[in-house]
């Protein structure tokens, strides 16, 4: 009589799968963002950057950064109000920079 080896069934491994969080530490990009928009508010665009960096500061606030998200709306709030100062100043002096050909010379 023939026997015929026995076919064990085969073991298939399947992997767990665990779900990475999305950040552990949400708010923290907005929070960053809202400082650098602060600090452009400063030279360029105050008003845009300014309530861009507003905005930023307090939906990362709100997310959890608590820390980070108020620096960025303190910045962002005193910043544009020096790049509104900044900016008047040297609309009203305009007519003292002369062009020569050194660049701009300040003349009295």
């Amino acid at each position: 009589m023939d026997q015929q080896p026995q076919i064990q069934p085969r073991e298939f491994y399947t992997p767990v799968v665990t779900p990475e969080p999305a950040s552990t530490h949400p708010g923290r990009v907005e929070g960053i963002i809202s400082i650098i928009c602060a600090v452009i508010s400063l030279g360029l665009f105050p008003p845009v950057f300014g309530i861009t960096g507003i905005v930023l500061g307090l939906r990362s606030y709100k997310k959890g950064a608590k820390s980070l998200g108020l620096v960025g709306v303190i910045l962002s709030a005193v910043f544009m109000v020096i790049g509104f100062i900044v900016g008047a100043a040297l609309y009203v002096l305009k007519d003292r920079f002369i062009q020569g050909a050194a660049g701009i010379i300040w003349t009295f």
